[in-house]
């Protein structure tokens, strides 16, 4: 590959745009949650008693005020809050191993920040890498140098050799269903979701979005395909069949123009059908869209 891997952390530590904790997750916030434990551990405030949502047994008598209004006590109980990451490294990846690292990497350290632990899944046509969640920025570099290794060794292969390298997105899911099953995490995946619109039909998906927040993020890269004039032919190659065919630039331009339709498709159906959030990101955007769609997420959320 045309960069290093000391490349990747000094982009991902130059980055302006960090994640805030606070938006990264809607239902946990890294961990800190309102409870009404009366452990006394971590206290948060005394409120007004509800009695729709509050617990007689709860209630301080002891402040009881004469007019009878009386009080409980909310602390904030710290429970883990487990940060996934899929990552596609199937052969159609190679163009944007780049984009997939430091994009990893950003919400990476927004983990570190939080102090809340984060794992990896890394799969093709099955799991290539499979890194246990961990806290720390040290797990984040590790995870970064563990990509690397994978995708310039990939890149480094004959093409030929590539075509095996395709993408068993519901293979990844049904490892990570079992693999986390009695856990409540943040799932982002992370690919360029060639071939999976299948997916959205998944009972894999539609029970793991039941269980966790899951965000799908999808990498672009503008330049793979671009035609600049729709005139005469052009030889393509696939990457994941290993295969070449002579194609049309008209026709390629329409196909391009379809995929592009059919990924907004995806994307809503996503939404409509299950919840999961997406944001499409590209090469030199990528901080910037990455961040905004967190806080736009957390805006949606507050409404």
């Amino acid at each position: 590959m045309d960069f290093t891997v000391e490349d990747v952390f000094s982009g991902i530590e130059r980055a302006s745009n960090y994640i805030p904790v606070e938006s990264l997750s809607m239902r946990y916030r890294f961990g800190e949650h309102k409870s009404r434990f009366r452990d006394g551990r971590d206290f948060y405030q005394i409120r007004e008693y509800e009695p729709e949502t509050d617990s007689v047994a709860d209630i301080l008598w002891h402040l009881r005020e004469p007019s009878g209004k009386v009080y409980v006590r909310e602390t904030n109980v710290t429970k883990e809050f487990i940060g996934i990451v899929l990552a596609d490294l199937s052969a159609s990846m190679i163009y944007k191993s780049r984009l997939l690292l430091e994009t990893i990497g950003n919400i990476g350290l927004t983990f570190f920040h939080g102090q809340d632990p984060m794992g990896l899944i890394g799969f093709s046509e099955g799991i290539i890498i499979d890194e246990e969640p961990r806290v720390g920025e040290g797990n984040i570099y590790y995870l970064l140098n563990q990509l690397y290794k994978y995708l310039d060794h990939m890149f480094k292969e004959k093409p030929k050799s590539l075509k095996s390298h395709t993408t068993d997105m519901a293979k990844a899911l049904d490892f990570f269903l079992q693999r986390y099953y009695n856990k409540q995490c943040f799932v982002m995946v992370v690919s360029d979701f060639i071939g999976c619109e299948d997916i959205i039909n998944s009972p894999l998906l539609q029970e793991i979005s039941n269980q966790n927040e899951v965000v799908f993020i999808f990498l672009d890269n503008p330049e793979e395909f671009k035609v600049k004039l729709p005139i005469g032919y052009l030889r393509r190659g696939d990457v994941e069949k290993g295969t070449t065919q002579f194609v049309s630039l008209k026709k390629m331009a329409k196909k391009i123009a379809e995929d592009r339709v059919n990924r907004k498709q995806f994307r809503d159906d996503l939404w409509n059908e299950m919840s999961v959030g997406s944001t499409v990101l590209e090469y030199g955007k990528h901080f910037d869209r990455l961040s905004r769609f967190f806080l736009i997420r957390e805006e949606m959320f507050r409404i």
